[in-house]
């Protein structure tokens, strides 16, 4: 933290590969990976800086991107920062449109309204699906050496294990490679 007067100003990692930029203020979008930036949805409004970090599409969890026609877009409707939402329906949708931003190459920014739960936890579903060996809470730590205040909500972080072991249940059932 900062000190702005005598007020504490939180910072965020919005620098390239997750590098705290000094002076950069919450507001900005964190680079949890390369191409892949979390933040809030005020950090959706800056078009031209988003463009500087090459992002080209947005996912907006429960809320609107300021704006929308500027960028490939996703909105993910009615997923509440609630105990009851059901995250993990919507987490193949979400997975699938930020794989296809950065298999192009391009940035995505997922935001939600604060940048702390919602959009948390698609980044750490994220993390999972790239990574199967991970856990829920150990993609939530990866997460939080570029955006420390991410905090999703215990029962967002239970419905990402759910989706981890459904991958890797479906993953033992295949059957092994044929060698010829």
């Amino acid at each position: 933290m900062k000190k702005a007067g005598s007020k504490a100003v939180p910072t965020a990692r919005g620098g390239p590969k997750g590098k705290a930029v000094p002076g950069k203020k919450l507001r900005e979008p964190a680079e949890v990976q390369a191409g892949l930036f979390m933040g809030s949805q005020r950090s959706s409004g800056n078009v031209d800086y988003l463009r500087s970090l090459n992002i080209t599409h947005i996912l907006s969890v429960g809320v609107d991107t300021l704006h929308p026609t500027e960028f490939t877009h996703k909105r993910i409707k009615g997923l509440q920062d609630a105990d009851t939402s059901d995250l993990l329906s919507r987490l193949p949708e979400c997975i699938a449109f930020i794989e296809e931003a950065l298999q192009a190459g391009s940035g995505v920014l997922v935001h939600c309204q604060g940048g702390i739960s919602r959009s948390a936890a698609v980044v750490v579903g994220f993390l999972v699906h790239s990574n199967r060996d991970l856990s829920a809470n150990e993609a939530l730590a990866l997460l939080h050496q570029s955006r420390p205040t991410a905090r999703p909500r215990p029962a967002f972080l239970e419905q990402v294990e759910a989706y981890r072991r459904s991958l890797l249940a479906t993953a033992s059932a295949q059957p092994p490679p044929t060698t010829k």
